[in-house]
């Protein structure tokens, strides 16, 4: 929405592509775009091949990433703060008591589930806790995933008795499966989520996430990619813009104000 109200005032129309992270559909909807000739491509990539971005560039078409992004010569890129955002979330739970706090990781090959990563891992480091590879979980964005996950880590021993999901949609499968079992949130096991989707607030038991700011990063995104349209140089406009991000403290992980 925030491209949209950024460039419709300039006479621009929006198209919008869904691959649902997959490669083949995204170099599929690329070559879409390039056969209609669209005038700049803002792109989240889950690719991890350059190639189809390459040709956008050969087209000189602009081209801009937004929160998943390739590290690309010329290129701009306005994505968040991961590792904060991880940090931040660890660091929480350890200030409420939590001692033994596992992550449920997404794919950590794309950089933003690997930042999000790293900033777990330092957060237990800087406190003097024990970073357990097991309490580590690489799983789907998805609420059975997370249900699933969950399972898992209840069967270790000991048990941890918090989480830090990358994903609000994995969290809200954790803490569906902690119902089921009868385990009391946040008193006997605290979850924390990322992304802030819409759900997280309106639950009966509302769930602590990292905001990723998407109005903020859309909207910059989008003024990237009229500064690219403007410019009357041949040099190619390189912004890499990284913005903050800020954990929201819910039901889910609040034990202690």
């Amino acid at each position: 929405r925030a491209i949209e109200d950024e460039l419709a005032p300039k006479g621009y129309h929006i198209i919008i592509c869904q691959t649902h992270g997959d490669a083949s559909k995204e170099n599929e909807s690329i070559d879409t775009l390039l056969n209609a000739q669209v005038d700049g491509i803002l792109i989240s990539s889950s690719n991890k091949e350059i190639e189809p971005f390459n040709r956008v560039l050969a087209k000189n078409i602009p081209l801009v990433f937004f929160d998943r992004k390739k590290t690309m010569k010329g290129v701009s890129s306005v994505v968040i703060d991961d590792f904060e955002g991880g940090y931040n979330a660890t660091l929480h739970l350890i200030k409420q008591g939590y001692t033994r706090i596992a992550h449920l990781s997404g794919n950590r090959s794309i950089e933003i589930y690997k930042n999000r990563y790293l900033g777990y891992k330092q957060a237990l480091i800087d406190n003097g806790l024990e970073f357990n590879e097991d309490y580590v979980i690489q799983t789907s964005s998805d609420r059975i995933s997370g249900s699933n996950s969950l399972k898992s880590l209840l069967e270790l021993n000991p048990a941890p008795n918090a989480i830090f999901s990358a994903s609000d949609l994995a969290a809200l499968g954790a803490i569906q499966e902690l119902k089921l079992k009868h385990i009391k949130v946040p008193h006997e096991f605290a979850v924390v989520g990322f992304s802030n989707e819409p759900f997280t607030q309106f639950m009966e038991l509302s769930i602590s996430t990292v905001d990723q700011s998407p109005l903020e990063m859309g909207k910059i995104a989008a003024q990237v990619f009229l500064e690219q349209v403007a410019s009357t140089t041949d040099e190619k406009i390189e912004k890499n813009i990284v913005l903050p991000t800020e954990l929201i403290i819910r039901k889910s992980s609040a034990l202690v104000d």
